[in-house]
């Protein structure tokens, strides 16, 4: 029995002495470099005795704080040590400062104070922990720069930046050096600041005005695609109807020493905001004339390839496209022809008359020149009824 209570004992002791450690522990690293930021802000050399007492006197405090790298903070007329705490439940930075005037750092919503009680050369100070008021973004932007809020919104999203302090400097300088660029695409503005229709890693797509969609990304690949875009839709008239119209392309600006884009596109609904029958019949209608022209490439349409970059064979490649997308028709209304009707039912008086014929030869000129963007979260309806795959270029793709 005896032994039992020694056990329980050292059992004790243990325990205690482990949390002292961890105590010791906190209290040794409350400040970096040792002794150098408690000396920085009393501008005194304080022995590590005289700082253990104090933190041992002030434990019910300090001993809530999470962080452990102070820093100094020069606030106007006052000195702090500064640290990171944690973060709230909304993903909010909590800070800790401690100063030795009873006025909280500016700039700062208090959501704790506190007085920290004297011991040896350290006087008595103040605690206070709380959070980087938010600032209006109209109080801190001109109002040249709030007319492009547009181009902040996409900046931001693209660059993964707060629309705050020097990000703002940074936009205001962007916008200087790139006015007449900015200028140029707001001619195809229909309001001032456009509202944002989708964003992601891939840019971010802008409603400028009722027909027509602004991009801005990063990628220089899908540039170089939406340029070859608009060259076969003034070199070859042609076939401008298998593709989606692109109004304007060019380079933005550099930001952050990356070069940004832009195209100005024929806007769409995306196939994704549509009922789910259209989305899946299409899906299937897609995949099998895909197939079909992967089936026939070897022996049909490989060599109209070269038609592609002959203008004098256009006008034979428009017929053979034509003649080609009426053999797809025939045969997708002769094996799923329940999913041509299942979309025609959905869509009824919006749909044009051919608008498979026409989604058919915007596959297989997609064959001829190449394109691997056959991707179902790329496609579009348009205002005049025929559905168009949308982005030049796709991350995700299916390729011929």
């Amino acid at each position: 029995m005896p032994s039992a209570k020694l056990d329980n004992l050292l059992l004790l002791a243990s325990l205690f002495e482990r949390r002292a450690l961890s105590f010791l522990k906190q209290a040794a690293s409350f400040y970096p470099a040792a002794l150098a930021a408690i000396s920085n802000l009393l501008g005194i050399s304080v022995p590590f005795e005289e700082i253990m007492a104090w933190v041992e006197k002030n434990k019910p405090i300090l001993q809530t704080i999470s962080g452990g790298d102070w820093r100094t903070l020069n606030a106007g007329n006052n000195i702090y040590l500064r640290t990171f705490d944690r973060y709230d439940d909304d993903g909010e930075s909590i800070y800790v400062f401690i100063g030795k005037t009873s006025q909280p750092p500016a700039g700062i919503d208090v959501s704790e104070a506190a007085l920290l009680q004297s011991d040896g050369q350290i006087p008595t100070l103040w605690f206070y922990r709380g959070q980087k008021k938010k600032q209006n973004l109209a109080e801190q932007t001109s109002p040249e720069l709030a007319h492009e809020d547009w181009l902040m919104t996409a900046l931001s999203s693209l660059f993964g930046r707060g629309k705050y302090g020097a990000f703002l400097q940074e936009v205001g300088e962007f916008v200087k050096e790139n006015r007449t660029k900015i200028d140029k695409i707001r001619r195809h503005f229909e309001v001032s600041n456009p509202t944002v229709l989708g964003q992601g890693a891939d840019g971010v797509a802008f409603a400028i005005s009722s027909h027509l969609v602004l991009k801005i990304f990063r990628n220089k690949n899908a540039f170089n695609h939406a340029v070859m875009a608009m060259d076969r839709l003034h070199k070859n008239p042609e076939l401008a109807k298998t593709e989606a119209m692109i109004y304007d392309a060019g380079e933005l600006g550099t930001f952050e020493n990356q070069i940004v884009y832009y195209y100005v596109i024929e806007k769409m609904v995306p196939l994704s905001n549509m009922d789910s029958n259209v989305y899946s019949s299409l899906e299937t209608l897609i995949d099998q004339m895909r197939s079909t022209i992967l089936n026939d490439r070897g022996s049909h349409w490989r060599k109209f390839k070269e038609y592609v970059g002959n203008p004098d064979k256009h006008s034979e490649l428009k017929q053979e496209i034509k003649n080609g997308a009426q053999r797809l028709v025939h045969d997708m209304k002769r094996h799923y022809g329940r999913h041509i009707t299942k979309i025609e039912d959905n869509l009824q008086d919006k749909l044009k008359s051919n608008w498979l014929e026409s989604l058919a030869e915007e596959l297989i000129v997609k064959y001829l020149t190449n394109r691997t963007d056959l991707h179902m979260g790329n496609i579009g309806f348009t205002g005049y009824g025929d559905f168009r795959f949308f982005d030049p270029v796709y991350n995700e793709h299916r390729s011929f």
